[in-house]
C-alpha cells in the first residue's frame, strides 16, 4: 500500500522527475515520497500536515478502519429520538412513545394536528335556556331565528349583531285552551319562512262536564317584529260525548313556493273504538292552501286511508284486525325542488283475539305534486315500501336531505331476510337503530349507515348537505357530511356531547342515582335541528334535582364560523356600531322594505343590515354624531303600485338637523321644491310636486301633494306609499342614507 503526502497541489499536477529516488521533487514544485510495492513508514513524536490530508485508500487509526467510525455515527444521528411535541388540552390528552417517536394522542379522533391543536369541524357555541318544559321541539326560522316549542307556547330567541341568539319573546298566550298537565306538547311542527306548523293530538278541551282529548294544530306566523301570531287553528270535530269525534295535531307539514303556501296536517278518527269503521273514522290527510298577503287558508284536498281497518276470519276467536295510522307527514324543500314530494309514514298493527301481533310493519307512501299551492294540483300517490318489525313496534324517524333524498332512521328489532332467504320468516332482528339513504327520483337505497354506539331508535334532521343523528341514550349527537365521491352517501365527521358532559356517557340506571342529578347533559340529543348555515341545535331535558326538569338548548356551529369574521367590505363601524355603507360612500341609516297589508311597528336604534331586506332605523344620535357631520341625505323609494322610483340627496341644514334624532321642527315647503339633486334612476314626481311640508317625521308624510304624491311609512298610523295614495295597498322599499363630511373621518 502506498502512502502518498501531498502538500500541494492535485495528482494531475504530479510530474516525477527522478523516478528512482525514494524522495522525490515533482515539477510542479511538490516534494513526495515514494517507494512502489513497499511500506513507507514515518516516525516521529508529533506528525503535523500544514494543509490538506488526502488519501487514496483507506484510512487506519489504531488498527480500525476509520469508515467504521463515520458509519457509527451517521447512524446515531439517524437514530437520535425527536423531542416529543406539545400536547395539552383541549385536544390533547396524552404523550405515547413507540421506540421510535412521540405521538401527542388527541381527546377524540375529531382533534387533528401533530399537537392536536385543530378543533372537530363542529365546535360548541352557546346554551340557550332554561326552558320550563320538559318535552321541546327546537327549530331555526332561517339562519336568524330560534324557536322554541313548549307546553302550549313558544320561546323565540333572535340572532344579535355579535353572532348569539337572546330571548326575544315568549309566546305563552298564543294558546288560549286550558291545558291539561302536559296536554299541549307539540309532537310534530315545521317552519317555512315566516310561517310554522305545530300540533299536539293531546290537546284537552273541558266539553261536556269532562277533559276531552281532541287535538289541536295550527298556522302561525311570524312578524318583522319577532312576534308570533296565529293565523289558523284546527281543533277536534267533537260531536257528543259518547259519539265519535276526531282530532288534529298528529302529524303536519308546511311548504311554500314563491307566493303560494301549502299546510298539511292529519285528521285522525276515533281510534279507541273497536267496533267502528267506515270512512268517518278513517285518518284523513287534509291539504289548505293560502297565497299573497291573504290569511285565509281554503280546503284543497283530502286523501282519505280508506283501507284504515280490514279484518279476517269469521268468528271472534279467529278474526284478524289490521289497523293503520298515519304517524308522519314531510314536504320537501319546494323553493328548491325542481319535483315536490309528499312522504307520508303509515304503521301497520296487527290485533288478534289474543292480543296485538309481534309482528308490526312501517310503510313509506310516496305522493307527488306538479304545483303545490296552487288551487287546482292535487298530489298523487306514485310508490310506497315497508319496513317490518319483530318483536315490538320499530320506531321510525324520517327527514328530507335536499329535495330529493329521504333519510330514515330506522330503530332496533327492525326484520332483515338472511341474504338469498325467501322465507320471510328467515330473519335476523336487528338490536340497533341504523339509518337508510333512498333517492326519490330513482326510488332506490343509496346507503345504510350504522351508527358508532348501539341505540334502540334515535332522532334526526338533515340539511342539503349535513345529517344530524341524536342518539340521546348515550347523550351524543352524530355529524355526518355528503362525501365528494359519490352522491347522497354520507360520511361521519364528527360526535357532539354537552360542554360539561362527563366521560361517562350513559346515564345511570335509575334517576334517584347521584350520577344523574348532577348531570346537565341528560337526554342530550333528544331533538336536533340545523339551518342553512349548518348550525346544528341540540335539546337535551336538563336535570337539576330528581324531581326537577328543567330543558337546556346547545347550540354548534362550524369552526370556520365560529371564528369572528371581518366586517363585511360595504360596512363601516362608527363609534362601534355596524353600517351598511354603499361603493359611493353613502351610508345606510333607515331601509324598510314593508308587504301589502302588513303594518308591522318600526324597529329603532338599530342599523338596518340590507338596503333591500332590512326593517329597522337608526338616527346619528345613537351613532355619537352631529348635523355637522354630515355633507348631504339621500332619500330613495320604490313600490309595486307604479314603475316609478324616487331618488335625490339634500344638502339643507334641515334635513341635516332631521336625521339627528329622526325630527326637526319647521318643515318648509322650499326645503323639497329646490336644492335637491336626482340620481339618474329618479322617475317621481316628487320631490319637485310638493305642495304641502306639514309633518317633521322623516318617517311620516314629510312632503307631498295631498291626495296625490306622498313619502312616508305608517302615516296616519297605516299607509306606505311612494309617490302615489296606495294606502297600503302594494309592496314598498324605503332607504335614507347621508355621507359624511370628507374632515369627519371614517
Amino acid at each position: 500500500m502506498t502512502l502518498l503526502l501531498l502538500l500541494f497541489g492535485t495528482i494531475s499536477d504530479v510530474f516525477v522527475v527522478r523516478a528512482t529516488w525514494p524522495i522525490v521533487r515533482y515539477k510542479n514544485g511538490t516534494v513526495g515520497v515514494k517507494n512502489d510495492g513497499g511500506t513507507v513508514k514515518v516516525q516521529s513524536t508529533d506528525l503535523i500536515v500544514d494543509g490538506n490530508l488526502s488519501v487514496s485508500g483507506s484510512l487506519f487509526v489504531q488498527d480500525r478502519d476509520l469508515a467504521e467510525y463515520e458509519e457509527r455515527v451517521s447512524s446515531l444521528e439517524t437514530s437520535k429520538t425527536p423531542a416529543p411535541p406539545v400536547c395539552q388540552p383541549p385536544g390533547g390528552d396524552k404523550l405515547q412513545f413507540d421506540g421510535e417517536k412521540w405521538t401527542c394522542v388527541c381527546v377524540s379522533e375529531w382533534w387533528s394536528g401533530d399537537s392536536c391543536e385543530t378543533p372537530p369541524p363542529w365546535v360548541w357555541k352557546q346554551r340557550l335556556g332554561p326552558i320550563a318544559d320538559q318535552n321541546v321541539l327546537v327549530a331555526f326560522k332561517g339562519n336568524s331565528s330560534v324557536i322554541a316549542f313548549g307546553s302550549g307556547k313558544i320561546e323565540a330567541f333572535n340572532l344579535t349583531q355579535n353572532g348569539d341568539f337572546v330571548m326575544k319573546s315568549d309566546e305563552s298566550d298564543i294558546f288560549p285552551h286550558t291545558p291539561y298537565s302536559h296536554a299541549r306538547d307539540w309532537n310534530q311542527h315545521a317552519i317555512v319562512g315566516d310561517y310554522a306548523v305545530v300540533g299536539s293530538s293531546l290537546a284537552r278541551f273541558y266539553i261536556a262536564g269532562a277533559w276531552r282529548t281532541i287535538g289541536i294544530a295550527c298556522v302561525l306566523k311570524r312578524k318583522v317584529d319577532g312576534e308570533w301570531i296565529k293565523e289558523k287553528e284546527l281543533t277536534g270535530c267533537y260531536s257528543n260525548y259518547k259519539g265519535t269525534y276526531c282530532s288534529y295535531g298528529g302529524a303536519q307539514a308546511l311548504g311554500i313556493k314563491d307566493s303560494h303556501r301549502e299546510f298539511v296536517v292529519l285528521k285522525n278518527g276515533f281510534k279507541s273504538c273497536s267496533r267502528c269503521s267506515g270512512t268517518e273514522n278513517a285518518p284523513e290527510i287534509k291539504t289548505f292552501v293560502s297565497s299573497g298577503t291573504s290569511t285565509t287558508w281554503t280546503t284543497k284536498q283530502s286523501i282519505l286511508l280508506e283501507d284504515w281497518m280490514t279484518s279476517v276470519g269469521g268468528t271472534w276467536g279467529s278474526i284478524e284486525i289490521e289497523l293503520k295510522t298515519i304517524r308522519n307527514i314531510l314536504l320537501n324543500d319546494f323553493a328548491t325542488a325542481t319535483r315536490y314530494f309528499m312522504v307520508v309514514h303509515v304503521s301497520h298493527h296487527s290485533i288478534q283475539s289474543s292480543g296485538i301481533s309481534q309482528e308490526p310493519k312501517e310503510e313509506i307512501r310516496l305522493y307527488s305534486n306538479a304545483a303545490p299551492g296552487a288551487d287546482a294540483s292535487e298530489w298523487v300517490f306514485e310508490t310506497s315500501w315497508f319496513i317490518y318489525g319483530a318483536g315490538s313496534n320499530v320506531n321510525l324517524a324520517l327527514t328530507f336531505s335536499g329535495a330529493d333524498i329521504l333519510v330514515a332512521a330506522i330503530g332496533a328489532w327492525e326484520k332483515t331476510p338472511w341474504p338469498g332467504s325467501e322465507n320471510s320468516s328467515d330473519y335476523a332482528a336487528s338490536k340497533c337503530a341504523h339509518i337508510k339513504v333512498y333517492d326519490l327520483n330513482t326510488k332506490k337505497e343509496i346507503q345504510t349507515i350504522t351508527l358508532p354506539q348501539c341505540a334502540g331508535h334515535v332522532t334526526l334532521q338533515a340539511s342539503k348537505d349535513v345529517l344530524v343523528v341524536g342518539n340521546y341514550f348515550d347523550f351524543v349527537v352524530y355529524v355526518y357530511e355528503h362525501s365528494k365521491e359519490a352522491a347522497g352517501v354520507f360520511v361521519h365527521v364528527d360526535t357532539l356531547k354537552a360542554p360539561d358532559s362527563p366521560s361517562t356517557t350513559r346515564r345511570a340506571s335509575t334517576p334517584s342515582d347521584a350520577q344523574y342529578d348532577a348531570r346537565t347533559d341528560v337526554y342530550f340529543g333528544q331533538y336536533v335541528a340545523i339551518n342553512a348555515n349548518n348550525d346544528i341545535l341540540v335539546y337535551a331535558s336538563q336535570e337539576e334535582s330528581v324531581n326537577a326538569t328543567r330543558g337546556v338548548v346547545h347550540r354548534f356551529q362550524r369552526r370556520e364560523q365560529s371564528v369572528t369574521s371581518p366586517p363585511p367590505t360595504d360596512s363601516v363601524t362608527i363609534n362601534g356600531k355596524q353600517l351598511y355603507q354603499d361603493s359611493d360612500g353613502w351610508i345606510l341609516l333607515l331601509a324598510y322594505e314593508h308587504k301589502a297589508g302588513e303594518n308591522n311597528a318600526f324597529v329603532s336604534k338599530t342599523a338596518p343590515s340590507s338596503p333591500t331586506e332590512g326593517y329597522s332605523h337608526i338616527w346619528l344620535e345613537d351613532l355619537g354624531l352631529a348635523a355637522s357631520d354630515v355633507d348631504s341625505v339621500k332619500f330613495y323609494c320604490k313600490t309595486s303600485a307604479h314603475s316609478r322610483v324616487m331618488h335625490f340627496s339634500s344638502s339643507t341644514d334641515w334635513v341635516k338637523n332631521a336625521i339627528v334624532t329622526g325630527t326637526y321642527a319647521d318643515n318648509q315647503v322650499s326645503y323639497w321644491t329646490s336644492g335637491t339633486t336626482k340620481f339618474s334612476d329618479h322617475t317621481a314626481n316628487l320631490p319637485d310636486a310638493t305642495k304641502t311640508a306639514a309633518y317633521n317625521d322623516l318617517t311620516n308624510s314629510i312632503f307631498y301633494l295631498s291626495n296625490t304624491y306622498h313619502w312616508g311609512m305608517k302615516i296616519q298610523g297605516s299607509r306606505w306609499e311612494c309617490d302615489d295614495f296606495a294606502r297600503n295597498t302594494a309592496d314598498t322599499l324605503h332607504q335614507i342614507w347621508f355621507k359624511r363630511k370628507s374632515s369627519s373621518g371614517a
